[in-house]
């Protein structure tokens, strides 16, 4: 299967359309004192604790299902913000499970995708060079 690298970068650009950083979060929650001070680097290892333990299940999803594995980061996308940007304590706390949720498919999914589809890649080109080496493939 291969996907035009136009489809792969307006892919990208749909999943990150709505992905707030952390930053722009915590001040969110600040300003709106949906959280106390002390409380936002809590919020913060909360949400790497389930980053990492997301990564882990998610790299086994890809290794057994492939790049069907990606429809999970526009599914926990699209809720994100209303969760993380909320004016309740319980909504910010889902929001900021669902970003760390979010930052471990990103950071395991998109990367081995990205090797995945560029390695598919280098392999037609060597066909390619091979069947025509006369031609200047890069």
């Amino acid at each position: 299967m291969t996907i035009p690298f136009s489809g792969e970068a307006l892919f990208s650009f749909l999943t990150v359309a709505g992905f707030a950083n952390f930053q722009l979060i915590s001040y969110y929650l600040k300003v709106e004192s949906v959280v106390s001070d002390v409380q936002i680097p809590v919020f913060y290892a909360i949400a790497m604790d389930v980053d990492a333990r997301v990564a882990l299940i998610i790299g086994k999803t890809y290794d057994k299902i492939g790049l069907t594995s990606l429809i999970t980061i526009p599914l926990l996308t699209l809720p994100d913000p209303l969760f993380a940007f909320s004016h309740s304590y319980p909504l910010a706390v889902i929001g900021i499970v669902l970003w760390g949720a979010l930052m471990g498919i990103h950071e395991t999914i998109m990367g081995a995708a990205n090797c995945g589809l560029n390695a598919y890649r280098a392999e037609r080109i060597r066909t390619l060079k091979r069947m025509a080496p006369h031609r200047n493939l890069r």
